[in-house]
């Protein structure tokens, strides 16, 4: 990817740093000018609502990939908040790459476990009052669907962030691939290293689910399980 698609890809983040300085300023009444001290959503924070976002099979290493893609996330600066609008933005993020992973288990292993966003929010504490303000001014969205509709319109972001995180499409479903259930197999401590499937092998070895989601993240992975 060449550096100017790379600047656009992450034009979100400056946005929405933007909006939400603007919107805390306008509903919070303690708002102070200057800048003001940064905080971290970091996997600790998250490790609770991963642990059950992430747990689609018994012996996988999803939860593993997924605190990976999380350290990397919050090491280019894109969990840090500064008020509870950047929290939740944040916390939406996370969300999305848990709905993400679904949607992919359910197109390469036909495991259709929907995500129960509302379920694992309580987790992270999140506001519905902050959740509306994400929303903004839509009638049609009903207070108890705010969360839903905002990390499902996160989609775009969350693969904007995957892209530059594992460079290509290729390496994002290798890695998508390999937390799944034939992961437990690999770390097997008695698994002959001969025996461990190769980025190329695990490519090349095109069954029709694994076409359908590989087709499906390169074509922008749109939202495939609604969510409860």
């Amino acid at each position: 990817m060449d550096d100017e698609n790379r600047d656009d890809g992450f034009t979100w983040c400056r946005t929405w740093v933007s909006e939400v300085a603007l919107a805390d300023q306008e509903t919070t009444s303690d708002f102070e000018s200057g800048p003001r001290d940064l905080m971290v959503l970091d996997w600790e924070q998250v490790k609770g609502a991963a642990q059950a976002a992430f747990n689609v099979w018994v012996d996988g290493g999803e939860l593993q990939w997924a605190k990976e893609v999380w350290d990397r996330t919050v090491a280019a600066g894109f969990a840090n908040y500064s008020n509870e609008i950047e929290r939740h933005r944040a916390a939406v993020l996370f969300f999305g790459l848990a709905g993400l992973y679904r949607d992919f288990c359910s197109l390469a292993w036909d495991e259709r476990d929907a995500p129960t966003y509302s379920y694992w929010a309580e987790e992270l504490n999140l506001d519905d009052f902050v959740l509306g303000q994400l929303v903004g001014p839509d009638p049609g969205i009903k207070k108890k669907d705010a969360l839903n509709h905002v990390v499902n319109a996160a989609r775009p972001q969350v693969m904007t962030l995957l892209t530059q995180i594992f460079g290509n499409v290729d390496s994002l479903f290798v890695a998508l691939w390999r937390a799944g259930p034939d992961s437990a197999n690999e770390e097997d401590d008695d698994c002959d290293e001969d025996e461990l499937l190769t980025d190329a092998e695990i490519l090349n070895d095109a069954t029709p689910e694994k076409v359908a989601a590989y087709m499906w993240l390169d074509s922008g992975a749109d939202v495939v399980l609604d969510p409860f």
